[in-house]
């Protein structure tokens, strides 16, 4: 009976220490997870995505710049301003001001942190002789009442710096003598489409004619209200054109043929059109050869694709003509508007003819000026979305870079360049390409083009491809 109760006594004590523990491990603080990732390779770098970076209490612009919580920073372009306000760690708050309307006098200025040009000295603006005059000020000149314009918001091409002058009591004379009514200094007066005149200081008329030059087609045109002659959209330059074109010179000799030879060639059909404005940038980096079905359908006249006009053989002249071998030297001159004293003037003091436009770039935009057949310009501020590639191009008298292979960016460990769209898996890395930078203006950085990489922590059960080939355009793998 003894050893009965003091195997019982040791059987409890037994379970009483192991509840003891159970309740010791329960209440006893667990540690904490871990503050960081898996551990990657020596050989590779956890890549983020860069796009408005923080630092530990403070901000960094998109243009690189820290700013502390609190701190502002400006930058001015000549249309424009951007602030950048720090309003607490990572949290940037941007603003936007406009001067799309010109300063209302001859001497503006920029002052320390202000967004525009202002004036100085108040409102002013010149007679045609040059004097300057304030704003608030009628002044005789000339036997006129000459004022500063009033503000028209609904004129941005207004000069403002250019004294408005009364033409009802005196007008304008030409050079034959005739008085226009109502003209006044700086007027412009167009009598016919090819005469440009405008009323000088002096109230007599300074025309000019423009020059044409002889259109390369046998029967040119004048477009109604244009001055000049031109040869129509498809029209061959020599008569001889069918006679060639049935022979099969439009295969033998493109160059020349295509360009001279347009109507015969069927290079202007209306079934036979690029529809890529790429077109001819693809064509010279040989895709009609490397990606021939797409580029043949959408670049045929870049691919030189065009199928000649079924014709009826013509009769053939009493000599048979053989076409240049050799693309001809365009003419030395055109003398085409020689001096115009008409047009319109942009904002940034730039003259244009009628028919002319101007682009001015700024960072990541450009500004598009034109001026009309009736002498009105009018402008528009084009904003371009970042180009998400390695290879941006920027075709001439274009605003916008562009990405002629599609998107793409780069893994910065190896070199390789990877479309966008798909995922790609390298040594334990997951790589894809950034998502879009919708950041105006569209400046370029190296985060827009660099390949953000992790490590996998599922790997893909087949092997991912290379690139990514999309279903359409030209084959750039």
């Amino acid at each position: 009976m003894a050893t009965y109760f003091t195997m019982l006594r040791l059987l409890t004590t037994v379970a009483i220490f192991t509840v003891a523990q159970a309740m010791s491990a329960l209440t006893t603080e667990q540690p904490p997870p871990p503050t960081t990732g898996p551990q990657l390779p020596p050989d590779t770098t956890r890549m983020t995505t860069p796009m408005m970076t923080t630092t530990p209490g403070g901000c960094v612009t998109r243009k690189g710049d820290q700013l502390a919580v609190g701190q502002s920073k400006q930058y001015t372009s000549e249309l424009s301003c951007e602030i950048y306000t720090c309003e607490k760690p990572g949290e940037v708050s941007t603003m936007i001001g406009d001067c799309f309307f010109p300063p209302r006098c001859v001497d503006p200025v920029r002052r320390n942190g202000a967004c525009c040009r202002s004036c100085p000295n108040g409102e002013n603006c010149k007679l045609p002789s040059g004097k300057v005059i304030r704003s608030e000020l009628n002044v005789t000149y000339n036997g006129v009442q000459c004022r500063c314009p009033k503000q028209d918001w609904n004129n941005m091409q207004q000069d403002p710096t250019k004294a408005e002058c009364d033409g009802s009591t005196r007008g304008c004379e030409l050079p034959n003598g005739t008085i226009l009514a109502g003209l006044k200094p700086w007027d412009d007066y167009k009598p016919d489409p090819c005469t440009f005149c405008t009323c000088g200081d002096d109230f007599k008329m300074a025309c000019a004619v423009a020059g044409c030059a002889r259109p390369p087609c046998d029967n040119p045109v004048v477009p109604e209200g244009e001055c000049c002659p031109q040869c129509t959209p498809c029209e061959d330059s020599s008569n001889q054109c069918r006679y060639w074109a049935y022979n099969a010179e439009c295969q033998k000799n493109p160059v020349w043929m295509r360009e001279n030879c347009k109507k015969s060639c069927a290079v202007c059909d209306a079934e036979c059109v690029d529809t890529e404005q790429h077109c001819k940038w693809w064509s010279e980096q040989g895709y009609c050869d490397s990606n021939p079905v797409w580029m043949r359908d959408s670049c045929p006249v870049s691919c030189d694709a065009c199928t000649p006009r079924a014709a009826t053989p013509p009769s053939p002249p009493t000599t048979t003509p053989s076409p240049p071998t050799t693309t001809p030297s365009p003419p030395t001159s055109t003398p085409f508007i020689t001096t115009t004293p008409g047009g319109c003037r942009t904002f940034h003091g730039d003259q244009l003819y009628p028919g002319q436009e101007k682009i001015y770039y700024d960072d990541g935009s450009c500004t598009v000026c034109s001026c009309s057949r009736g002498g009105e310009a009018s402008c528009y501020v084009a904003d371009c979305l970042v180009p998400m590639c390695v290879d941006a191009f920027k075709p001439s008298g274009a605003c916008c870079a562009t990405c002629p292979k599609g998107r793409n960016c780069r893994i910065p460990s190896t070199g390789e360049v990877i479309s966008a769209g798909l995922p790609v898996y390298r040594n334990g890395m997951r790589c894809e390409c950034p998502p879009q930078s919708y950041d105006l203006p569209g400046v370029q950085r190296p985060e827009h083009y660099t390949a953000v990489c992790g490590a996998a922590t599922n790997m893909p059960p087949t092997t991912m491809p290379t690139t990514f080939t999309p279903s359409y355009g030209p084959n750039f793998t």
